[in-house]
């Protein structure tokens, strides 16, 4: 969209910028690059071409919401139109752009994107990225680098611990993962969050304003699940600030707090995937090129009350009226507390990289999140 870029090519005038450019100019020896993006991160089209998700029409009540088991991946999305070929809100457009200007890559040649079906699960998709930087290390026969944005990172940890297996044998699946030089992951909830819960039990409203998801739509895909929190962190309290044992992966808590409504038998498999998950991440190998993205200004829920059988979720932001808010609440970017986004082996503070940002969907947009990633991408 025009004004997107020109307004991006303004904000990149300033001499930190242009001394990123130089130096990734004069640097001829680099891996290519995958972006695996997030939840919403890939366009789902049916095969008329026609969006879900990720379309404005379907985000703001308009498209067709029963045809949503006909999708399948179309590519990165870029963002959402506002005026056709004049402005978009932006999404990964930006990013990718300046990964073209400033950082030198070329889409297709030095820059990939994982197109998948992120409604599927963490695994799923570790499966699919497997396959494409066994693709791109072939074709080059060198060393590729990853960037995870949000639950992205999720999927390139899951292939870097386990890859998928089944489909190689261990030692190549082995071998591959070496061909890994470096991870970046945005604003990645390491150790699941809050939200996920929140989601299943109230929906979901990713756009600004459009219309909200049903938790039966939510709870129809295993990403949903995957993005709970670890199993050991303890998430009720009651009203008087006492924390509670309900196991978030029993079934049996689902059904007696009447968080959502399935049957037990596919409430139990959901939950074994999410906990299969965390279970890889944590039995994964130690790394130390790994580098971490992201915000910890914003008071993050963390906690929910249990009051009479059922849950009563706290405000998005603390009040002066909660008196629990130390409970309720961590640093983070309004998803992602601090704390999960660190939480990976052997992660050295200088590799973590603080930004502010006014939410958690907005950080692959911020121009100092593009420097951070190209001057991750760029260190020896």
């Amino acid at each position: 969209m025009l004004l997107n870029q020109l307004l991006e090519v303004a904000r990149t005038q300033t001499a930190a910028h242009r001394s990123l450019q130089r130096r990734a100019r004069g640097t001829t020896a680099r891996p290519p690059l995958v972006l695996v993006p997030s939840i919403l991160g890939t366009r789902l089209v049916d095969n008329h071409g026609r969006g879900g998700w990720s379309s404005t029409a379907e985000l703001y009540g308009l498209g067709q919401s029963g045809r949503q088991n006909e999708l399948h991946p179309d590519g990165l999305l870029d963002g959402f139109t506002v005026v056709p070929r004049l402005w978009s809100y932006d999404t990964y457009g930006g990013l990718v752009r300046y990964l073209e200007r400033v950082g030198g890559y070329v889409r297709g040649k030095s820059l990939f994107v994982l197109g998948y079906d992120w409604r599927k699960g963490v695994a799923d998709a570790a499966g699919q990225l497997e396959d494409l930087v066994d693709r791109v290390s072939g074709r080059y026969q060198e060393r590729v680098d990853l960037l995870g944005v949000s639950s992205g990172g999720l999927v390139a940890r899951y292939f870097l611990s386990h890859g998928s297996a089944g489909r190689t044998g261990r030692a190549q699946r082995q071998a591959l993962q070496q061909r890994i030089r470096r991870l970046i992951c945005v604003g990645t909830p390491q150790r699941g969050t809050f939200n996920a819960l929140d989601v299943l039990a109230n929906g979901s409203q990713p756009a600004p304003f459009g219309r909200v998801f049903a938790p039966a739509e939510l709870a129809a895909m295993q990403i949903a699940w995957d993005l709970l929190p670890h199993p050991s962190e303890r998430l009720f309290i009651d009203e008087h600030g006492k924390l509670l044992d309900f196991d978030l992966y029993d079934p049996d808590t689902w059904l007696e707090l009447g968080i959502v409504s399935l049957p037990r038998e596919e409430l139990q498999a959901r939950l074994t995937g999410a906990r299969h998950v965390h279970d890889m991440l944590d039995g994964g190998c130690s790394r130390d090129d790994i580098v971490a993205v992201g915000a910890r200004q914003i008071p993050t829920v963390i906690r929910v009350f249990v009051a009479g059988g059922r849950l009563r979720f706290p405000d998005c932001e603390p009040t002066g009226r909660e008196p629990h808010g130390a409970l309720l609440y961590a640093p983070g970017d309004g998803m992602t507390t601090a704390a999960s986004l660190q939480a990976i082996a052997g992660l050295a503070a200088d590799r973590v990289h603080w930004v502010e940002t006014k939410q958690h969907r907005s950080l692959p947009t911020l121009p100092e999140v593009h420097r951070l990633v190209v001057e991750s991408l760029l260190a020896s």
